[in-house]
């Protein structure tokens, strides 16, 4: 990371390289999404991550479904836990 600090010996255009290979290689991390599967497995494309879980709801928790208004205006619907003791 001290190559993309300012300075003299790495030039505007060399950090500006730097910069945009960092973010390439973050990019499948920005669309991360979170599914329930068979078994534990990270699957990463160029564009995303997906990330399965296995096991259910804890012990001690029921799921909910509750229907949302989304931050665009429209339907969505959201899963909550809820501690049932």
């Amino acid at each position: 990371m001290a190559d993309l600090k300012t300075s003299e010996k790495l030039g505007w255009k060399s950090r500006l390289q730097k910069q945009n290979a960092i973010i390439e290689a973050l990019r499948p991390l920005l669309r991360l999404e979170i599914q329930s599967g068979d078994t534990n497995t990270i699957l990463q494309s160029d564009t995303n991550t997906v990330i399965q879980v296995s096991g259910g709801v804890p012990e001690g928790y029921v799921e909910e479904l509750l229907d949302v208004v989304t931050n665009s205006n429209t339907a969505g619907q959201r899963y909550f836990l809820t501690k049932t003791s």
